[in-house]
């Protein structure tokens, strides 16, 4: 399986990991302090409904957060950042 990440951040995060566990994709992000991070997805870019996957709240430490597999060939994923 071939999976691929692409990130436009305008805050200072960082991924540290990306990788496939037991087919689901896991993302890993080293967070900034009292930043919000909300993760999205989305099976098309054509009319995107995006559907929530997580909020955290950064503490400088690395946040590992699971992403839903696709249900579908193709999946696309996004995070905000505030």
């Amino acid at each position: 399986q071939v999976a691929q990440l692409t990130v436009l951040a305008a805050a200072e995060s960082k991924i540290s990991n990306f990788q496939m566990v037991s087919n689901q994709p896991v993302l890993s992000i080293l967070s900034r302090t009292r930043l919000t991070y909300i993760t999205e997805f989305t099976a098309s870019l054509g009319a995107p409904a995006w559907l929530p996957v997580s909020t955290n709240t950064g503490s400088g430490a690395i946040l590992v957060i699971p992403l839903p597999g696709p249900a579908s060939a193709a999946a696309f994923y996004r995070m905000r950042i505030f």
